[in-house]
Formats: C-alpha cells, sequence, structure tokens
C-alpha cells in the first residue's frame, strides 16, 4: 500500500505538471527518500537538513561525465504546510555553459508520514508553477475518508482546473478503494475512474491479498476492467514465501495472464538469502516453473557497519552454474547527514568496468530557507480607465521592466517595456474582455493578474 501510494503521488505530479506544459522534474524519487527518512520532523530541522543540498547526476559519454544539478532550494512549513522547492541545471561539461533549467515545487498538508504503513493525513496538496505567470498553483489533492479502525477506507483525487494561476475548481479524476478483513489486514483495492463527460465513476484495476496470520500477503492478484466484456480481465499474479512466519520474504514468484490461453503464465522467481534479519545479502532471479528454477542473475550486497549498502553486484549465471559481471553500484554516505553521498553505475563491458551514470549529493552554497515574499505582491492593482489606459501600481522600490497582456486562450495581445517606469499602457485597440498582465521584475521575479476590459 505504501509503494502504491508514493508511486500514485509521482504519476499525480507528473500529469498535473505535463498537462499544463511546464517541464517536469527529472525524478522526485530522491526527494521522496529523503523526506521518508526525516520525517515527521520539526520545521527547523527540516529547513536545516534539506534547504540547501545539490544532487548531481552524470552521465558517461566517453570520456567525460555530463551533468545536471538538482538542488533543493526551498523548504518552508507555513502553517502546517510543507513546501519543497527543486531546481534543476543541465549543463555542457564541455563548453561549460547552462543548457536548461527548471523547476519543480510540490507540497504536503498534515501529517503525512511516509513510513506508515496505514497513511495518515488529511490531504495531500501538490503544487507547481504556472505557465504563463510562474507563481505557485495548486495541481491536485489528494482527500482520504478513514473507516472505524482508522484505516483509510477510499482516497478521491482532485485535480484544479486553474487557468493563469486563477483557480476555476477541483474536478474529480479519480478513487482509490480499500478493504480490509476482521483483523485489520487490507485484503483488497479498487480503482475508479471518472468520466470526465458524464462525470460517472468506471471501473478500474482491482487487486486483492489473501494474508498469512501475521499479516504478511501470501498472494496478490490484479485485474483490469474490460469495458468492452463489463467483466474484469485478469493482469497478474505474485506469491510470496517467507522464512518463517512473521519473518523475511523467502521467495516472490510471478505469474502473468495469458489471454489466449486463459490461464497464468510463470515469468520470474525472486529468492532471498539474508545476513540477519531483514538484511538481504543475495537475491537470485530464476526462470521456469515450480520444480524446474534456472538461476539466470544473481544479486549481491555489502553493507557497512550501519546496515547501509555500500556495493550492489549484478552477475549473470550461465546455464552450467559459472558466472559473469553484468554491473555493479557502488554508494558512499554522508554520516551526519545520512543522504547518499556518491553513487557510481557501471557495466562490465570487453573485459573492463565501463562508467554509465554517477550521482552525487553535496551540500552547496548555504541560502536563506525562508522563502522570499511571492512577487504578485510587487504588482499591487492594474485597470482600465474610462480612456482605455492599462493603469498599473506597484510596491515601493520595485523595478518593472516588460508587460505582456494575454486573453484568455492564452494568445499574446500587448507587449510593452516598463523600463522607464511607466506605469499606463494604451489598451485602446483592445477588444472588451477579461485579460491577464504579465510584468517581469529586473531581478528576474514574474507577477500576474487578471483585469477585466469594458
Amino acid at each position: 500500500m505504501r509503494q502504491i501510494s508514493l508511486l500514485f503521488i509521482a504519476c499525480f505530479l507528473t500529469i498535473g505538471i505535463q498537462a499544463q506544459s511546464v517541464p517536469v522534474l527529472p525524478t522526485i524519487e530522491s526527494v521522496i527518500h529523503h523526506l521518508r527518512t526525516i520525517t515527521p520532523k520539526s520545521g527547523a530541522t527540516l529547513r536545516e537538513e534539506v534547504s540547501c543540498t545539490r544532487e548531481t547526476e552524470f552521465t558517461w559519454n566517453s570520456s567525460k561525465w555530463d551533468s545536471t544539478y538538482q538542488t533543493i532550494t526551498t523548504v518552508d512549513d507555513t502553517n502546517g504546510k510543507i513546501t519543497v522547492e527543486v531546481t534543476t541545471s543541465e549543463y555542457d561539461q564541455a563548453d561549460g555553459f547552462l543548457v536548461t533549467e527548471k523547476i519543480k515545487v510540490f507540497g504536503i498538508v498534515g501529517d503525512f508520514d511516509l513510513e506508515s504503513e496505514t497513511v495518515s493525513y488529511d490531504s495531500i496538496h501538490l503544487f507547481g508553477p504556472d505557465q504563463f505567470t510562474g507563481d505557485l498553483i495548486m495541481i491536485a489533492r489528494i482527500i482520504p475518508t478513514y473507516n472505524g479502525q482508522g484505516k483509510v477506507a477510499n482516497q478521491d483525487t482532485y485535480f484544479n482546473t486553474a487557468f493563469f494561476g486563477l483557480p476555476l475548481g477541483f474536478v474529480l479524476f479519480g478513487v482509490n478503494l480499500y478493504y480490509y478483513d476482521g483483523s485489520d489486514f487490507l485484503i483488497a483495492e479498487a480503482s475508479k475512474a471518472v468520466d470526465l463527460g458524464s462525470f460517472a465513476l468506471e471501473n478500474g484495476d482491482s487487486t486483492t491479498y489473501t494474508n498469512n496470520a501475521a499479516g504478511q500477503v501470501l498472494v496478490e492478484r490484479s485485474w483490469t476492467w474490460d469495458t468492452d466484456l463489463m467483466a474484469y480481465d485478469n493482469i497478474y499474479r505474485n506469491t510470496n514465501t517467507y522464512v518463517s512466519l512473521g519473518g523475511d520474504l523467502a521467495t516472490v514468484t510471478y505469474e502473468s495472464w495469458n489471454g489466449g490461453t486463459m490461464a497464468f503464465e510463470y515469468n520470474s522467481q525472486s529468492a532471498y538469502t539474508y545476513s540477519k534479519p531483514g538484511l538481504v545479502s543475495k537475491e537470485e532471479i530464476k526462470t521456469g516453473a515450480p520444480g524446474n528454477w534456472l538461476t539466470v542473475q544473481e544479486i549481491t550486497y555489502t553493507y557497512d557497519a550501519q546496515d547501509r549498502v555500500t556495493l550492489t553486484s549484478y552477475k549473470n549465471v550461465n546455464p552450467n552454474g559459472s558466472k559473469t559481471d553484468a554491473n555493479r553500484e557502488t554508494v558512499k554516505w554522508d554520516t551526519p547527514q545520512g543522504w547518499t553521498s556518491e553513487s557510481i553505475y557501471q557495466s562490465f563491458t570487453g573485459g573492463n568496468w565501463v562508467n554509465n551514470d554517477r550521482t552525487i549529493l553535496e551540500p552547496c552554497q548555504p541560502i536563506s530557507s525562508v522563502k522570499a515574499p511571492l512577487a504578485t505582491q510587487a504588482l499591487l492593482n492594474v485597470w482600465f480607465d474610462g480612456s482605455n489606459q492599462l493603469n498599473l501600481t506597484f510596491a515601493v522600490n520595485e523595478q518593472p521592466r516588460s508587460l505582456d497582456l494575454y486573453d484568455l486562450q492564452g494568445r499574446l495581445s500587448l507587449k510593452s517595456d516598463l523600463r522607464n517606469g511607466q506605469n499606463k499602457i494604451d489598451g485602446s485597440a483592445l477588444m472588451p474582455g477579461m485579460y491577464m498582465v504579465r510584468v517581469t521584475f529586473a531581478d528576474g521575479r514574474v507577477a500576474a493578474k487578471q483585469v477585466q476590459k469594458f
């Protein structure tokens, strides 16, 4: 359930941003991973640990590393809302210039414990920059409803139909339903999508869980709704075994549904060996079927004194039982902060280890963890007077540089320079209607307000 929730959040963030043509951060996994290790904590501690950390992702290009810097620049916890802002800058290593720069923001409202199997929160709000104004707007809202045992019974997700930063209302996008048995173990979950034409709930995917007495999942099985046949079709079935009741996972057997034979077919099996409870030392990937499993890959893990992975080694297993190196990942840790300080992924090619990618996490230049006032506070008011002049007033000491005026279809209707203190623009050529004023200031900030011409 935890994994599904995190994936659900990540997908929603991506869908919401893409819907507004805003660049999407390559991944938010590093942010989620770190938040998982430090929440719940006080806002001051959160800011101290996260407010200025740079993650550099490198790809190996024959003789040099190309890099992307991903910097968590702001963490704010105003009024119980945690907002994390991440800036990604991609550089051309050879010429040393900036190629792209992207800003991504997401927020959490309520008590959101990413570690807990029982997700405990009042709502999650996801944020992103408006494509025209650059202002932070709410993209999606996820709201759970609880049953009598405090478990999430259903989870509704809404998208904001905001335009130019103006919220036009939240539309229900989908519903997740959760079912529990008498022992309070999750036994099923189902998703329902909303037909945005009729606003009716339509069946989606459904998953059932068979648990043992310790609440461990023995069988996980999923279906998807076939709208043509008005029936559920099988997708996959996973069967788990454990070293003991309540103990570690021993094997996971994967099966997928074959629509032609109308039966499950075995795909693979993962078998786990532990150096101590909870610490996997080896994973064997097998193909075949029960009674005839054949190991095709072996993954081994090396840990430090704090039980953190320092080396992951992948070896291919040949039919005769011999093993050949395939890939490996080495990891270094920043002990005081608990961040991964460096990881390098390599493949074994032509008898040599070849670099593929590299990630470095390090402190960046300290900055204020207090977020600057929104640029909209710099633009006080806009209005058309009786002579069709567009009037603008700005806060003291602000330096406006340019103005763009859009209609509500997103078309640029007027553009003007504001460098000489100009605060009146001739709008006589504009048709009556609603417009969005977008002002860019000398420091690069952007502010926007809506204005009506009668």
